[in-house]
Order: structure tokens, then C-alpha cells, then sequence
């Protein structure tokens, strides 16, 4: 059929819906097509770690911290919140956290990241690690969004670390990707709709992206 020529609109919609819809990653929310996916560069069992390391786990306290962004998402009022989009990343992430059940104590610390925080997250993590068992924290949850590459995409990092001995026990990446605007030219390429490119729920983004991490890090424990 002529109308799936290479270029046409038909085939821009077409191949933008079947590429949403083949995953199971894939979501139609609040008008918002997403997907995510995640990659764990170090996993552990978390909960036969703790289960080997702590013997009074009802006492396990974790710590998330305000992930890394650049200074402009840092500014309060970014996505209609009182605080910046790295504060808004842990709180997403400590909710998700504490659903799963595995930690008895999850609480998001509200501090400012230090100087070179971005740069400790390849170099040990020596400072948040060394505050948060100073703090009384068995675990410590640093992350950092990635410099965007897209206005339709959000990737962060994320680490979990026992404090006692520095471990690592899981380190992965996800990526939240909407689809909206693509869809959008889709639909106004043949007709359908005329759009302008609007920019992405960027909140709601930051949510998605904080739970999908999470499962990832969380993976069989989740019953």
C-alpha cells in the first residue's frame, strides 16, 4: 500500500503506535504515552543481603537523598512544586521504596547536594555514605538525573549503599520516555489533528521514572 511509503505520515503514526504498544513497558496515562526501561549494572538479593548482614532488621533505617540535576532544575516552583526536581526524585523515590515493605525505616532526607556531588557518583560516594552512617542510616540511596538529550525523556541513576562497609548493593539506570509529540505529528501529518509540540507532564515524568527505577532495584521483592 502506497500510503506506508517511506516518509508518509501513515507510516510515522503507524510505526509510532506499534513501537509504544509492542512493549509491555509500554502506558497510555493521563494522555501521557510513556515507556520505561532500566538496566542494573550491579544487583544483589536485597533481601537475603539484609537478611545475612543485619540480624535486628525491624531497626534498618534508609536514607534517600535529593538527586543530583543541573542547577536549572533545582530552582523551586520547576513542575508547579515548592522545591526543585531533585527533591521532587527522592520523595518519589522514598514513597516507591516504602511500598515494597523490605525496609522498615525509608525517610527522604531534605539536604542540599555538595559541592561535586555529580562527580562523587563516580567516585565512591564517600560523602553521602560518610553522612549517612554518621546520620545513624544503615542504607543511603544517591542518584542523579542524566543532561537531557531530549525534552521527551528523563534518565536517572540510582545507587543503593550500605553504609557500614560501603557496599554497593544495586546500581542501575532507567529512562522514562513520552511519546505524546511524536503521536501528535503523527496525527496532524495526516489531518487528524492539528497540535503544537507542548512539552511533556515533567512531574509526572519524574514520578514514572522514580517507580520504574525502584522496581528495577526491588526486583523479587515484590511480595
Amino acid at each position: 500500500m502506497t500510503i506506508f511509503r517511506q516518509g508518509s505520515p501513515f507510516l510515522t503514526l503507524f510505526l509510532t503506535v506499534l513501537i509504544t504498544t509492542a512493549s509491555g513497558c509500554a502506558v497510555f496515562d493521563r494522555q501521557l504515552v510513556h515507556r520505561c526501561n532500566s538496566h542494573a549494572y550491579t544487583r544483589s538479593d536485597i533481601e537475603g543481603y539484609v537478611a545475612q548482614h543485619f540480624r535486628e532488621r525491624d531497626k534498618l533505617r534508609v536514607a534517600v537523598l535529593p538527586f543530583v540535576t543541573a542547577p536549572q532544575f533545582e530552582k523551586a516552583g520547576f513542575g508547579q512544586s515548592p522545591e526543585g526536581l531533585g527533591f521532587q526524585f527522592g520523595r518519589f523515590i522514598q514513597a516507591q521504596l516504602m511500598e515494597f515493605q523490605v525496609f522498615p525505616v525509608v525517610e527522604f532526607v531534605s539536604r542540599a547536594p555538595s559541592p561535586g556531588a555529580f562527580q562523587d557518583m563516580f567516585a565512591g560516594n564517600y560523602h553521602s555514605i560518610t553522612w549517612a552512617r554518621d546520620a545513624g542510616y544503615d542504607f543511603v540511596v544517591v542518584g542523579l538525573l542524566e543532561p537531557l538529550s531530549s525534552v521527551d525523556s528523563y534518565t536517572i541513576s540510582g545507587k543503593l549503599i550500605d553504609t557500614s562497609n560501603g557496599v554497593t548493593i544495586w546500581y542501575g539506570r532507567s529512562t522514562e520516555t513520552s511519546y505524546r509529540n511524536q503521536i501528535h505529528h503523527g496525527l496532524s501529518a495526516i489531518g487528524a489533528e492539528r497540535r503544537e509540540r507542548v512539552y511533556p507532564d515533567y512531574p509526572r515524568m519524574a514520578e514514572l521514572v522514580s517507580s520504574c527505577l525502584v522496581k528495577n532495584m526491588m526486583r523479587g521483592s515484590e511480595e
